[in-house]
């Protein structure tokens, strides 16, 4: 007889009457058809259950064992359906083992759900390491509590500077989160899969983890406009895990799945979860993580920027000007949101423009007075937005023609026109290691702003007013690792090192978050116009500079 454990000591009301046919009867059935049909136990990415464990699993669901852990009394959403019915979950190591009427089945530890919703854990297919900012046992410690347990991560930049090894860096992780590499060549969403505020190709920052950018805050925008609860629970749980292949073992709570639940009071409700459970074992609970994150990076990827041996001052002085006739310097021009261009441009159709530069803006939803999650470090009343806030969507760069300012001879920055130096730093083997071009639309009045890139990955991109202050950034960059710095005057007045790969962070989340919102209020008070200054210009990367 198995002992119940009182579901966080409350009772939070009735649930609604519903009583359609059973869910799923039990494990084999769920297995046995998906074999009869040609599809291996295990299915991609190696996550189904292994023979001994399938074994178990039919000794339960017959009754024959009793389930390690038992939910009972609790409302499932079907997300097949959209049907709300009254089941106990029987859970077996990492599976679910059956979906029964209330007491058909008995478990050594049982969880009351009573007067709660069994929803599947969210599936998010819009992350990318370097957008975070975070190694995946830190993002977990954000996502987990809020009732994302698999994330389809875009690991390209990473293996694009790390080699195969950056896979690893990006997926691996002893915390309760699940972390996949996104099938190459995958399908997108479909319109009826995607929910109201997510959009195509969107990528959540640190800012939207920490805020009210996660998708479980995009599931409670969708419910808030109309959207029935059950279709906004389908597209952030099945419809993602169908799209990747995954729908065999994620997205429902179903016999033979794996055993990631939420236990809620409300369908898109405000609070987090009551409880998160991850893989059959209790995660989090009322917003908080109920495990520490273990990792660490690993050596080799520590401590990876160097600049060349021979960088100076000189290294970023721009080539002469011969003056009239001679066709004027080509030049990038940042047209943003908020942002105004202080020199009418003289825009000319260039050929070669990088496909980068096409980019429309997009216009991301603001949820105005919602407040900040407790812990967050205090951030620029840019606004909280949803996924890709900052990204080339946010800031479109395009070419244009600029009459420079000569002194002596030579082309200088001219802060007063809103014309910056921008110099990228290669650190992969050239025979151009620094190109130095001209930008505008930032609208730097002093100092410079270095970056990491992520496009192309982990190159230095430096814009500033002055050389001086550019070698400054660079090295400084070069010190930390990588990241974002913020130079005036020949001092760092804020950064965030970003030591691993030159793209994301070792530290917790919490100092992350504060060097961030340091380094963006930093580059506001000399005159950066950008929002999310420092992410919108590492994710420009390259696409800052063409040759003058």
């Amino acid at each position: 007889m198995s002992a119940t454990t009182p579901y966080l000591g409350r009772a939070l009301g009735a649930l609604p009457g519903a009583s359609p046919p059973d869910v799923a009867v039990g494990a084999g059935r769920a297995v046995a058809a998906r074999q009869e049909a040609g599809a291996p136990a295990g299915g991609g990415y190696g996550l189904g259950p292994s023979a001994a464990e399938l074994a178990r699993l039919r000794r339960v669901a017959i009754g024959e064992e009793e389930a390690d852990l038992l939910v009972h009394s609790g409302t499932v959403v079907v997300v097949q359906t959209g049907d709300l019915v009254r089941r106990d979950v029987a859970i077996v190591g990492r599976f679910i083992a059956a979906v029964t009427r209330p007491g058909a089945l008995a478990g050594r530890r049982s969880l009351d759900a009573s007067g709660r919703y069994l929803l599947p854990a969210y599936v998010d297919a819009h992350l990318r390491p370097e957008r975070t900012l975070l190694l995946p046992g830190e993002a977990a410690r954000l996502l987990v509590p809020r009732g994302t347990l698999t994330v389809l991560a875009d690991t390209t930049a990473l293996v694009t500077r790390c080699g195969p090894r950056g896979a690893a860096l990006a997926t691996t992780t002893a915390t309760p989160l699940r972390v996949l590499p996104r099938r190459p060549g995958a399908a997108g969403p479909a319109p009826a899969d995607l929910l109201p505020s997510e959009r195509p190709g969107g990528q959540r920052t640190l800012a939207d983890l920490v805020g009210y950018g996660q998708l479980a805050c995009a599931v409670r925008r969708a419910v808030v406009a109309g959207m029935p609860p059950a279709e906004a629970i389908r597209r952030a749980t099945l419809a993602p895990a169908r799209r990747h292949g995954l729908d065999h073992v994620l997205g429902a709570i179903t016999p033979a799945h794996l055993a990631d639940l939420l236990i809620v009071t409300e369908i898109g409700g405000i609070e987090p979860p009551d409880l998160v459970v991850a893989g059959g074992r209790i995660a989090a609970g009322q917003g908080r993580p109920l495990f520490d994150d273990p990792d660490r990076a690993p050596r080799w990827a520590l401590d990876t920027v160097r600049l060349p041996a021979s960088l100076h001052v000189g290294s970023f002085a721009l080539d002469r000007w011969p003056g009239h006739p001679a066709p004027l310097p080509a030049a990038v021009e940042v047209a943003a949101r908020f942002t105004t261009p202080v020199v009418p441009s003289r825009s000319v159709g260039l050929s070669g423009l990088p496909s980068a530069l096409l980019m429309a803006p997009g216009l991301p939803a603001a949820v105005p007075g919602v407040p900040a999650q407790p812990g967050a470090a205090p951030r620029s009343p840019a606004r909280i937005s949803d996924p890709d806030p900052g990204g080339p969507g946010e800031a479109t760069p395009r070419l244009v023609r600029v009459e420079p300012t000569v002194r002596d001879g030579v082309v200088v920055a001219d802060p007063a026109r809103d014309l910056l130096k921008v110099a990228v730093i290669d650190r992969s083997p050239g025979p151009e290691p620094v190109r130095v071009g001209l930008v505008r639309g930032l609208g730097l009045t002093s100092g410079a702003i270095g970056v990491t890139a992520t496009a192309p990955s982990g190159d230095l991109v430096l814009v500033g007013t002055n050389d001086a202050d550019l070698l400054t950034a660079a090295r400084a960059l070069e010190g930390m690792g990588g990241g974002f710095v913020v130079v005036d005057r020949g001092w760092v007045q804020a950064a965030c090192p970003l030591p691993v790969a030159g793209l994301v962070s070792d530290a917790p989340w919490e100092a992350v978050d504060g060097q961030r919102a340091a380094a963006d209020a930093a580059a506001a008070a000399i005159g950066c116009r950008l929002t999310n200054p420092l992410q919108t210009m590492a994710e420009l990367g390259g696409s800052l500079y063409t040759e003058p």
